[in-house]
């Protein structure tokens, strides 16, 4: 996708790596079970001042976060943010499903393992980044091969949002 290229070339330009496609995964807002505040959209976060939990500022759905909100004319300051940051995906839906935030931005896998309500907002393109060299020996064959068996994708079936049409095509060539 032009999202990774671009982040590949700006940590990686000129060093000779390759990223082959992963997969395609969904994004979204978790909410609580039923969606019990009706929340479909981000305008929806600013405009009722829900608790939303965010993930680190590194992270990169918290990067895909923040370009989702500007797209939708709003900004981080808009939002009522709860402390303290959530470390990964899964601490996103364990507050949502607590009670302690309303809303957080995850995974639609994360969102079906907690029972939550998932509002889908965007799809990604995970890639692997390797040495090309690195491409063509044993370890990385292995695990490729592991990602083409029917078990492999009927597992990426049973979390629920990924797509794994295309796995192992190569996206960048530095």
């Amino acid at each position: 996708s032009g999202f990774n290229t671009q982040a590949i070339r700006e940590a990686l330009g000129g060093l000779p790596v390759v990223s082959l496609h992963w997969a395609v995964r969904e994004q979204g807002l978790v909410l609580a079970p039923g969606n019990p505040l009706k929340i479909n959209s981000l305008r929806d976060l600013v405009r009722r001042r829900v608790r939303v939990v965010r993930r680190q500022s590194g992270a990169g759905s918290n990067h895909l976060f923040v370009r989702l909100l500007r797209q939708a004319g709003f900004g981080i300051e808009g939002l009522r943010v709860i402390e303290p940051l959530a470390l990964n995906e899964t601490e996103v839906a364990e507050a949502v499903l607590d009670g302690y935030a309303d809303a957080g931005l995850a995974i639609r896998a994360v969102a079906q393992r907690h029972g939550l309500h998932f509002l889908p907002l965007a799809e990604e393109s995970v890639e692997l980044v390797a040495w090309r060299r690195s491409v063509f020996e044993p370890p990385l064959q292995a695990l490729l091969d592991i990602t083409r068996s029917r078990r492999f994708a009927r597992q990426a079936k049973s979390l629920g949002g990924y797509d794994l049409a295309g796995l192992g095509a190569v996206r960048y060539n530095g």
